[in-house]
């Protein structure tokens, strides 16, 4: 199945036989008017059919996510940061949590992984270098933070690099942050996934990547993203409400015009939320 998408509802949405939907399970439901799917994909052929690995999808969405206003944004973060929480690893706090911004910073659009990355509340040189364990006596949880950059700028493979860290700190998990591509515009700039099965970076836009999952970095994968690019092909097929054919060749991606100020709000909201996930005692002032 050719679908350039890293959302897996929209590969759910792709299948026209529900009942071809083996080993793939979803679920719609609102809470606090936002928006939140879960598809599992719990077999290999749901993951032959969906070109997604098995895992837990998690997807919310709010309409115009990247010009809500603080109460809108608030929510969101306790409706995020909860469900981060939910899927970490029970142990989390066993070791160090390893974020990882992915993407080129000097791109915009694929600018969101290293943006929050960059926000992310770390801890690990105040413990490990200064000995600080407690900020107003709450127990601090080790947290380190990279932005590694890409191929084409740095000539080394981003998998190569995680997994080169990850094999000297040992960490008891990484979570990835990457900017991902929709099939819809709808959803650009309003929809955030969390991924148990890790990431491909650049699938969504053909641009193929070792994957960083569990299986390549030895330790369970978090990846968080936003959709910020579209296919032209798909603004056209939208407009037209039809199938417009369009090598990949000659596609290109499109983002949409007020994507520096949008990196911000949702880079925020990212960080913000992990930030809370991993310190959930401590006081929100504290990490900024």
């Amino acid at each position: 199945m050719n679908i350039r998408s890293d959302l897996a509802m929209e590969a759910t949405e792709s299948i026209t036989d529900k009942s071809s939907l083996q080993g793939v399970t979803q679920k719609v439901y609102s809470r606090n008017g936002f928006t939140v799917t879960q598809v599992c994909i719990t077999s290999r052929e749901g993951e032959k059919l969906l070109g997604k690995q098995m895992g837990e999808y998690v997807t919310v969405e709010y309409p115009q996510l990247s010009s809500a206003d603080e109460k809108e944004l608030s929510l969101c973060r306790e409706l995020l940061s909860r469900q981060i929480a939910s899927m970490l690893p029970r142990r989390f706090t066993d070791g160090c949590v390893l974020v990882v911004g992915l993407g080129n910073r000097a791109i915009t659009p694929d600018a969101l992984g290293p943006a929050a990355s960059s926000k992310i509340f770390v801890t690990r040189h105040l413990m490990e270098a200064l000995s600080i364990h407690q900020i107003d006596g709450v127990q601090l949880n080790c947290v380190c933070s990279l932005s590694p950059g890409v191929l084409g700028v740095t000539g080394i493979e981003t998998a190569l690099v995680v997994q080169s860290l990850c094999a000297k700190l040992h960490p008891s998990c990484v979570i990835c942050i990457d900017s991902l591509a929709s099939m819809k515009t709808s959803r650009l700039l309003s929809t955030v996934q969390l991924a148990s099965s890790g990431i491909a970076p650049g699938s969504g836009v053909g641009n193929h990547s070792h994957a960083l999952d569990e299986k390549s970095l030895g330790v369970p994968v978090l990846a968080i993203g936003v959709p910020t690019v579209v296919y032209a092909s798909t603004i056209v097929r939208d407009a037209a409400n039809e199938h417009i054919a369009i090598s990949e060749d000659d596609d290109m991606l499109v983002t949409p015009r007020n994507i520096d100020e949008a990196n911000e709000v949702l880079s925020s909201l990212i960080a913000d939320s992990i930030n809370r996930a991993l310190q959930p005692n401590l006081n929100p002032v504290h990490m900024h």
